[in-house]
């Protein structure tokens, strides 16, 4: 083989460029040897320049990799004037070859050339190369410069390279296709933003917004924002810093780490200038001169969010400025706000060119400091600051030395202000001319009477000589008193001047003392340990020489202000010399063969070399000692991995001593710390270890050594570490304090321990957050609400058992504090401690940006905007300073958002602020307050509850008295919900003071208030505000009162009783309420003893009556509620007991009538209550107020009887219902007396309880009625306005829980009263009814002649109320009234006509006969007539049942009375609806009168026309009344859907009417809309039902059944309900509510025996059977399933509640159930198909029946069996057969309906279901068994069910189709079989002949099989009652295999022979029965599965 040619010996220029790639090879290495070598004069460097961009780009890999390592040896070594030459060629080629290079090697050193290039001169002509590649073609080539953009800023930082030309291509980037550019664009992104923080957001505007979103979810994972440095110095940095570092060193003092401090980036610099002139709202100019302030608001608004672009265009502002400039002086503070935000944001946005407009705004702003309210000092001051950005101190010395002369306090003050804070800025010096002003006005300031100004102008003094210096102001300091002086000088020290540019600011430094080096030549050091924050301020590359000579290394002292960081290694780098070198230095002190020993093999050597170094150190001289030099030696030798444990211990007790040494430090502790905290928890050594640690706390301080002990806290995986160590830091806690602590982080690093598996981890961190609760207060529970819930309960516990423990005090001191004692010394300023929770400020990212977002026209961004804040002050948790920016003002402009969502997430924020910054925020939340207090009249309660909760968090803030009267002008709010929840909290308010023994606030600023609310129309805004007045009448005197009363019109009348009430004698005695006790003679009239016991009482400085008789009350009730049962069946039986002498009739009130009650209320009343109800004592009154008070509230506040006593709503509400009836008649006892604040107490007790009632759907019986309304309507006459109003209100209110009808009756009765007062009253009531109910709601041919007496009574104001009622009547009926009063006297007729010619639109009225109401509905009727006489009638669907018609007597009766009564479960005259009756009087025609009454009570008008009797226009018209059929006609059913509403409420009102009649006609009208328009009922249709059902209760308990109208009533209701049941859509929708008590009635109506035994009793109870099949087969059989199940639950409940009752109830009750069961069993033949249609809710079937199993478990019920209890076990069976069909139908699919079920795996029906699939599962497998041996000898019992089957089949097919016989059991294998039976059907019909040739022989085998089969079954205890009935049917179809049966029960167990022949019999007595004394459900269809047979009920023994 031939030798290579050797090509070294060519010229490098040659090799560089030759065509072998070796060759250029070690071209290049020889090229990179010459550069590495060459001094930098050196001409090399200049021969190859031209060579670079050919041998970067070439295309060998090795050849360009070695031509990569040539550049950068060039770059490192050429001088940079020469380097600089190449940039322009190269930085091209690497961009775009080799960045995006295959070889790795190859893309990090064209990186490192990149970073090169910038470093030796700017980084700006580079990234302006890499920029252009951002456009090529390929992707991997701009991901890879996108990422070399990423490493230079990371390298430079911002604040080196200008990265607004980077900014400007990052949409660019991210609208790329490529993933992977995109995803470097990502990392570009987030670099940025770690260095500028949130001002990058305006730039990712074009960005996608799920873009934006995710580079959000990267932000909120930087740590270090806004705090990153350079990795990198530039050459020119290196060189600065390295002459720095001579010169400090030479003067022995440290590098001033703030002068390397880069300054933030300003984002205005980088920002594209907007155009804001253009964006001004058109008519502008216009509308900020408007005159209403609101319009000028609404510009200012639209003004201020067109200038948030941070950085404007330069324009012509004059004109925008000097409008703003004018609106400063507006009278509106919020327009006087907007005003400086706007100017503040342009001279922002503007900068320097806002010089030309400063002395525009200068002016104004100042003046309008004069302002007192905080919220516009702020913005007028933020409007200044943001002014002198573009002003000098000459500049502005002259406007403030003329403000300092200002009248206003405030103005001086606010000025000084201003000019301190721009001194402060370090801006400009004032030069001397304006030193002599400035010093001159604050001299004479500093002499103000005003202590705030005399305060600002020393601040201003020392400020200003801070920024100057003493000299200069030596000549003014002299005139200050010498008093005076030190405050100017204290402020001297404390004002801080931000550095000017080129003047370096003073710091003082420690002393330090040089390093001293024997030998060798000087080092340079890097930097004083312990002092520097940055860790790249060391030179990249300089490596500090070893020294192999002895040195003396001299102690370098500690700084006390040593700076913490969290970064190990950052400390660990600024030590100063390496292991070699330590190790050098002990050899050097110690000795080497000592050094040596300490790493010998034989652990007694290591142990003695210890002990010996040990001692060493202990007899050296401390300052001879470098504790980094033993630290470091100990790490190596012995090491960390020394496994002795002496030798261990020797090594840590030297590190403890070492901690006392001078030159131990912080970086020094930080080598060891880790691995000492790994130690700490080995049981030899723990002790040791943990005391090391205690040594450098008192060196370095407490959190010095936590940072470093929480690495290895995180990294270890060793639970006994973290535990140990929680011990640990828990332990030292107690002795050092938490002082200096960070407890953000100590408790993030805790979270380790409450996360972890181990419990000794979690016990310990749960102890260490425990011994914080006790220093730092309740706060650290914000830091852990992350936690899960369990964990923190049990945290919660501990941190409440040590919130009752006291911190103890320190009992040793960190070394920060002796530090700190040191420099105390040696400085005159104490550093002071940092607070144990540091609040952060969050400013920075209250961005510009954010606070327009919250300002969005889209309420998603708004809504996002406000997101972002809460998570920030979340993030904080809950702790920020109070730097908000513009916040405030923003976030009150959401208090009325569009969006009510967002108002509440904006009162929540509110409500975070006030927490999260407490106190400070106090200033703000006077502004924001006002705005949220007018949201409590919101009519959205979520809004509301927020508003209230805002509130009581601003009181934690804000002094009651400060808060009231900040509110006390927007608390005059007239608005009636407002109200409502203003006096509400105010009352309450008042109570929590009083309750707490706190401090009252001044009542004189709610007096006028709480008037206001006394007078006011709502009673619970009245009741609240009297809680309230009896705080004002107890502390405020009468006269103060009286004074207040008279600026209200009206209000003495009502303030006056109140104040008598709760201070007697008050009114007449003008004094205050805390004199002496005056003499009888000073108030006449007034008992001695009354005056003294009153004045006694006021004397004892108690509480208000009110609120003390409350606390009474409720302190004597405290275990028991006012009322004690809700039982109603008590009222029933006082009802039947209320006749006779004990009647409740009270005209008088008599003593046994009110003994009476007071026993009847003895078990239902509370002790207290009862008492206090019936007093006698000298007090009753106030007894009464008590107890009233108290009954009030359980009824006004749904919260007050749960927070009481734990009574639920619901169960309060029905407690008051049982006891309606005594309610009322005591009230009727309080209506006797004359106490007018004991009435009005009634009166809202009256009112709360008719709320509640009507709440509830509970309708006053006629015999609380009957108690309550005489006396009622007799007070109607009071002489007090105020009552006569609350008693008209309640009347109103009365209607809606009891008929108008039969009010309008009692009210009549009050027209014979003696009183006029009382009578006029009651004609207007009259009136009032009629006019909102029509003349239907009164029998007309009696009520107007009664009310047309009262005409010509003596009283000329009950004459006139006559004739107003008579003309409501007339209203409605027209001349037609004359009718029905034709008997009154002429003198009365000509009044009334007089009176009715006055009317305005008499003429409407006058001709209004019945002929014209008839013509108007003639043309409708007429036209259905027409098409109906083309159309055949439809039959009517078929009735149960044949209706009986009325006698004439009741069709005369009913002509007679118009009484269709308008329905009162609804407030009609709050609805505008038509008023039916008005002019709609209709009889029937001559022809008509011949009709029939049947015909006429089952047939429409319009079917009559039909049938030949047609109306006609011309008839003539009968006058004597309404008929039927005219009635009808009033329910257009074309009308509008409120008509059809109204009409349906009359209906179903007039159903549960009282009179029989009034029932039965209205069931006749629902009887043809059920026909022929059932879609009217639907959406009333649970209304009617309820109604129905409701009238059926009371039939069916009524005393004589017999009468003829219930008779008839009952025919009627059943009729309509099967109407309802026989269709199926209306029967689909009604609701378990309403079907649950229809299910109830009808059954027991089946039971009823009077019923039965009625005259038409079985044709009733057959209607009810049908009724019954009906409701099964058509109602939504989910919800009669769930029905019947409560209704089984409950009747099974009261059956074994009936122990004590006759055996009659309790027969009973039982057959009530069986009849419940036997529904259920019906039921349950429709689950199969109900499965396949998938209409079944399996789930929730299976919860129902899981609730009736926790009711009565199933151990019950087989109890009862055990017993003989009625029905036994029967429900139980029922339920197991209901689940044996799910479970066959279903299988192992039924395991997925448990989901409603908690926990179901514990739940009985579950085990039941488990059971019966294993079971189902057992007979399969048997089957498969069977069928998969066909040779066997013998049939096999499955194929012998098939057949038995098909013959079964055969033979029921000519039975009976009665399935009265399978009611009692039910099948459960007949699903499982279904196959089988399906196929031996097709087999019997292809195979007859094959069938009937089977022999006698064959068929007595398979019956033998069977039969041994089943009791097999039986024996194992499988399907046990379907088996019986398999055996019944066998028995049944082959009589001869009766033999066979009784052999195998007779050699069967007891058990089984029981159980069987038992049922045998059963099942024989069933299919025998006839017909039972319970008559039977049938269906019209011929289907037998739809027939459920009512057996009469077995005796419990027979049933056995």
């Amino acid at each position: 083989m031939a030798e290579e040619e050797d090509y070294s010996s060519l010229p490098i220029t040659e090799r560089l460029v030759h065509k072998l790639w070796k060759v250029r090879v070690s071209a290049c290495e020889d090229l990179t040897k010459i550069f590495k070598t060459s001094p930098k004069e050196s001409p090399e460097f200049s021969n190859y320049t031209s060579y670079f961009k050919k041998m970067v780009s070439d295309s060998n890999l090795p050849a360009q990799i070695a031509a990569l390592g040539s550049l950068q040896a060039y770059l490192e070594n050429a001088p940079e004037e020469i380097a600089i030459k190449t940039r322009g060629t190269v930085v091209p080629v690497i961009c775009e070859k080799v960045l995006s290079s295959t070889r790795t090697d190859a893309r990090l050193k064209g990186m490192e050339i990149l970073l090169l290039y910038m470093e030796i001169d700017v980084p700006d002509p580079v990234i302006e190369k890499i920029l252009p590649q951002i456009n090529h073609r390929t992707p991997k080539v701009i991901s890879a410069n996108v990422s070399a953009l990423k490493e230079a800023i990371e390298c430079y930082g911002t604040k080196n390279i200008s990265i607004a030309p980077i900014l400007k291509v990052i949409p660019k980037i991210f609208a790329h296709s490529d993933k992977k550019v995109r995803e470097e664009g990502f990392n570009l992104v987030t670099e940025i933003y770690e260095w500028i923080g949130p001002g990058i957001e305006t730039f990712l505007e074009p960005l996608k917004p799920i873009q934006v979103k995710e580079l959000h979810e990267k932000f909120e994972k930087c740590q270090n924002v806004g705090k990153r440095t350079q990795k990198r110095l530039l050459r020119s940095q290196q060189e600065v810093q390295e002459q720095e570092m001579d010169v400090d060193m030479a003067d022995g003092d440290d590098i001033d780490d703030d002068e390397m401090d880069d300054e933030p980036i300003d984002l205005y610099d980088i920002q594209d200038p907007v155009n804001v002139l253009s964006k001004i709202p058109k008519g502008f100019y216009d509308t900020i001169k408007s005159t209403k302030w609101k319009e000028r608001k609404a510009a200012l608004e639209e003004l201020s969010a067109v200038l948030s672009p941070p950085k404007y265009e330069d324009g012509k502002y004059n004109e925008l400025v000097s409008t703003l400039a004018k609106r400063i002086s507006d009278p509106n503070i919020l327009c006087v706000t907007l005003s400086a935000n706007c100017i503040e944001k342009i001279a922002k946005g503007l900068r320097n060119s806002f010089s030309n407009y400063k002395n525009i705004v200068m002016e104004p702003l100042l003046e309008k400091l004069k302002e007192k309210k905080q919220s516009v000092i702020e913005a007028l001051s933020n409007a200044l600051d943001a002014v002198y950005i573009c002003c000098t101190i000459p500049d502005i010395t002259e406007v403030i030395v003329d403000k300092m002369k200002n009248k206003n306090p405030n103005v001086k003050s606010e000025s000084i202000k201003w000019l301190i804070r721009c001194l402060k800025t370090g801006k400009s010096i004032p030069q001397r001319e304006q030193i002599k002003l400035l010093s001159e006005g604050l001299l004479k300031a500093l002499t103000d009477s005003n202590s705030v100004v005399r305060d600002s102008a020393a601040e201003g003094l020392g400020t200003l000589m801070k920024c100057v210096g003493e000299k200069p102001m030596q000549v003014y300091i002299e005139q200050v008193e010498k008093t005076r002086e030190a405050k100017v000088r204290e402020f001297y020290e404390k004002a801080e001047i931000k550095s000017v540019k080129g003047v370096k600011k003073s710091k003082s430094k420690p002393t330090t003392q040089p390093v001293a080096i024997r030998g060798g030549g000087a080092s340079k050091i890097n930097k004083t340990v312990g002092n520097s924050t940055k860790p790249n301020l060391k030179k990249k590359g300089t490596v500090t020489p070893k020294s192999t000579s002895p040195m003396t290394v001299k102690p370098v002292a500690r700084s006390n202000a040593m700076a913490i960081d969290n970064d190990v290694s950052m400390s660990v780098e600024s030590l100063t010399m390496t292991e070699e070198e330590a190790e050098t230095q002990a050899k050097a002190l110690f000795g080497e063969s000592t050094i040596d020993d300490l790493q010998a093999k034989v652990w007694k050597v290591r142990l003695a070399a210890t002990d010996t170094l040990l001692n060493e150190i202990k007899e050296k001289n401390s300052s001879e000692v470098n504790a980094e030099t033993i630290t470091k030696l100990l790490s190596v030798k012995p090491g960390w991995k020394e496994s002795n444990f002496q030798v261990n211990t020797r090594m840590y007790t030297i590190f403890k001593y070492i901690a006392t040494l001078p030159s131990f430090n912080e970086p020094i502790a930080a080598i060891s710390i880790p691995k000492i905290t790994e130690k700490i928890s080995d049981l030899k050594i723990k002790k040791i270890a943990g005391e090391c640690l205690e040594s450098y706390i008192e060196a370095i301080g407490f959190q010095s050594v936590l940072k470093y002990m929480y690495n290895t806290i995180k990294e270890t995986n060793n639970p006994k570490t973290i535990a140990d160590s929680f011990m640990w830091i828990n332990s030292n806690l107690l002795d050092f304090g938490c002082d200096g602590i960070d407890i953000s982080e100590l408790i993030n690093i805790l979270k380790i321990g409450f996360n972890h598996s181990a419990p000794a981890c979690r016990k310990n961190a749960i102890a260490v957050i425990a011994t914080l609760r006790m220093f730092c207060g309740p706060d650290v529970r914000n830091f852990i609400e992350d936690l899960n819930p369990t964990l923190l309960s049990t945290i919660d516990a501990e941190l409440e058992k040590a919130s009752k423990r006291s911190p103890p005090k320190p009992t040793r001191i960190q070394g920060s504090s002796q530090s700190q004692n040191i420099a105390s010394m040696n400085q005159d300023n104490m550093v002071p401690e940092e607070p144990v929770i540091v609040k952060v400020d969050i400013s920075e990212h209250l961005n510009e940006t954010l606070i327009n977002k919250l300002g969005d026209s889209n309420w998603r961004s708004r809504k996002e905007a406000l997101d972002e804040i809460e998570e920030l002050i979340n993030n904080a948790n809950k702790h920020i300073k109070p730097n908000l920016g513009e916040l405030p003002v923003a976030l009150n402009h959401r208090f009325n958002d569009s969006n009510k969502n967002l108002i509440v997430k904006a009162i929540d924020l509110y409500s975070l602020l006030v927490t999260a910054v407490g106190p400070p925020f106090i200033n703000h939340a006077k502004l924001m307050i006002n705005s949220i207090l007018p949201l409590f009249g919101d009519n959205k309660v979520q809004i509301r509850n927020s508003a209230l909760n805002a509130l009581n968090t601003t009181m934690k803030i804000m002094p009651i008295d400060v808060l009231i009267q900040t509110i006390s002008e927007t608390m005059t709010n007239d608005q009636p919900s407002f109200r409502k929840e203003m006096s509400n909290w105010l009352n309450d308010t008042l109570n929590d003071l009083t309750s707490n023994n706190k401090p009252l606030p001044d009542l004189n600023n709610i007096l006028h208030v709480n008037i206001l609310y006394l007078m006011d129309k709502n009673n619970e805004v009245r009741r609240a505000a009297q809680g309230s007045f009896t705080y004002i009448a107890n502390e405020l005197s009468v006269d103060t009162i009286k004074k207040a009363c008279t600026r209200i019109r009206g209000s003495s009348s009502v303030v006056m009783p109140l104040l008598e009430s709760i201070r007697p004698g008050s009114t007449i005695v003008n004094s205050p309420p805390k004199q002496t006790t005056p003499t009888v003679k000073e108030i006449p009239g007034l008992s001695k003893a009354r005056l003294a016991g009153s004045n006694k009482r006021r004397s004892q400085a108690t509480p208000p009556m009110g609120l003390a008789s409350k606390r009474e009350a409720v302190m004597g009730s405290a275990s028991k509620p006012p009322i004690l049962t809700m039982d109603n069946r008590a009222k029933e039986m006082r009802a039947e007991k209320d006749r006779g002498l004990t009647k409740w009739t009270l005209d008088n009130p008599r003593q046994e009538l009110t003994s009476l009650l007071s026993e009847q209320c003895e078990n239902h009343f509370s002790s207290d209550i009862k008492t206090q109800l019936f007093s006698n004592s000298h007090y009753k009154e106030k007894d009464y107020l008590s107890s009233l008070n108290i009954l009030t509230s359980c009824l006004a506040d749904r919260q007050y009887a749960t927070q009481k006593w734990g009574l639920s709503w619901e169960e309060n509400c029905l407690r008051f219902i049982s006891v309606t009836d005594l309610i009322l008649k005591y009230l009727t006892l309080r209506f006797c007396d004359t106490n007018t604040t004991v009435l009005i107490k009634c009166l809202d007790l009256l009112d709360a309880l008719f709320v509640v009632l009507d709440e509830n759907g509970y309708y006053l019986s006629e015999y609380e009625a009957s108690c309550f309304l005489p006396s009622f309507i007799n007070k109607i006459g009071d002489s007090k306005d105020i009552i006569r109003q609350r008693i008209k209100n309640l009347i109103k209110q009365l209607c809606r829980i009891y008929p108008a009808s039969r009010t309008f009756n009692y009210i009549c009765e009050g027209l014979k009263s003696k009183n006029s007062r009382v009578r006029v009253e009651c004609l207007n009531e009259l009136g009032s009814l009629i006019q909102r109910n029509g003349l239907n709601v009164c029998h007309p041919n009696k009520a107007l002649p009664v009310i047309s007496n009262q005409i010509l009574d003596r009283d000329a104001n009950v004459r006139n109320a006559a004739l107003n009622t008579l003309v409501e009547a007339y209203k409605q009926v027209g001349d037609n009234i004359y009718k029905y009063i034709s008997n009154i006297p002429e003198r009365s007729r000509q009044l009334l006509d007089e009176k009715l010619k006055r009317l305005p639109s008499y003429n409407m009225y006058q001709n209004k006969p019945m002929t014209n109401d008839m013509n108007q509905m003639g043309g409708n009727i007429m036209n259905d007539n027409r098409r109906m006489q083309h159309v055949d009638v439809m039959p009517q669907s078929p009735t149960p049942m044949e209706i009986d018609g009325p006698s004439n007597d009741n069709i005369q009766k009913s002509f007679q009375d118009n009484h269709i009564k308008k329905e009162f479960s609804l407030d009609i005259d709050k609805l505008n609806l038509p008023q039916l009756s008005n002019p709609v009087n209709y009889t029937l025609n001559n022809n008509m009168n011949a009709t029939s009454p049947m015909v006429m009570e089952n047939e429409s008008p319009i079917m009559n026309n039909l049938s030949g009797n047609p109306l006609s226009t011309n008839s003539s018209i009968s006058n004597n009344g309404f008929g039927y059929e005219n009635r009808r006609s009033l329910y257009d059913y074309s009308s509008n859907g409120i008509q059809k509403d109204y009409m349906m409420d009359f209906i179903t009102t007039q159903i549960m009417s009282g009179v029989s009649s009034e029932s039965v006609d209205a069931l006749k009208q629902l009887d043809p809309i059920l026909r022929n328009h059932p879609e009217i009922v639907i959406p009333h249709i649970n209304q009617t039902i309820n109604a129905i059902t409701f009238q059926m209760k009371l039939v069916f308990n009524s005393d004589n059944i017999n009468a003829p109208g219930l008779v008839r009533l009952c025919k009627h209701l059943i009729n309509v309900l099967v109407l309802i049941f026989s269709n199926v859509e209306l029967s689909k929708i009604i609701v378990k509510d309403s079907l649950y008590p229809l299910f109830e009635e009808v059954l027991k109506g089946m039971l009823d025996h009077n019923l039965t035994k009625s005259e038409a009793g079985s044709q009733l109870v057959r209607a009810l059977n049908i009724l019954m099949v009906r409701i099964l087969d058509n109602s939504n059989r989910n919800i009669s399933f769930s029905a019947l199940l409560l209704l089984l639950e409950k009747s099974s409940a009261i059956l074994i509640s009936m122990s004590n009752e006759s055996n009659e109830k309790v027969t009973l009750q039982a057959k009530f159930t069986e009849l419940v069961m036997k529904c259920l069993w019906k039921m349950t033949k429709a689950i199969h198909k109900m499965l396949e249609t998938q209409t079944l809710e399996v789930n929730q079937l299976l919860l129902d029946i899981n609730n009736l199993f926790i009711a009565t478990p199933p151990s019950e019920w087989k109890k009862r069996a055990s017993e003989n209890f009625p029905v036994g076990d029967m429900p139980l069976r029922t339920i197991k057969t209901i689940l044996s069909e799910l479970t066959s139908s279903l299988s192992d699919r039924i395991f997925e309906n448990f989901d409603l079920i908690n926990d179901p795996q514990k739940s009985y029906v579950y085990s039941y279901v488990s059971h019966m699939v294993q079971s189902q599962k057992k007979r399969n497998a048997l089957h498969n068994q069977s069928t998969s041996n066909p040779s066997s000898g013998y049939s096999s019992p499955v194929m012998t069910q098939q057949k038995y089957n098909t013959q079964m089949n055969m033979t029921q097919s000519n039975s009976n189709n009665s399935i009265s016989s399978t009611n009692t059991f039910n099948s459960v294998n007949s699903n499982s079989n279904n196959n089988n039976i399906q196929n031996a059907n097709k087999e019997r019909e292809n195979n007859t002949n094959i069938n009937n040739s089977n022999n006698n022989g064959e068929v007595e085998s398979e019956l033998d099989h069977r039969l041994d089969y089943l009791f097999e079954e039986m024996r194992k205890g499988n399907q046990i009652k379907p088996t019986i009935k398999e055996i019944y049917q066998i028995q049944q179809t082959y009589p001869e295999a009766k033999s066979k049966i009784d052999e195998r029960i007779n050699n069967s167990s007891p058990l089984i022979r029981t159980l069987v022949r038992r049922g045998l019999t059963t099942l024989y007595e069933s299919s025998n029965e006839n017909q039972s004394s319970i008559p039977t459900f049938s269906h019209h269809s011929d289907s037998s599965s739809n027939r459920l047979s009512m057996m009469s009920t077995r005796s419990s023994g027979k049933s056995k």
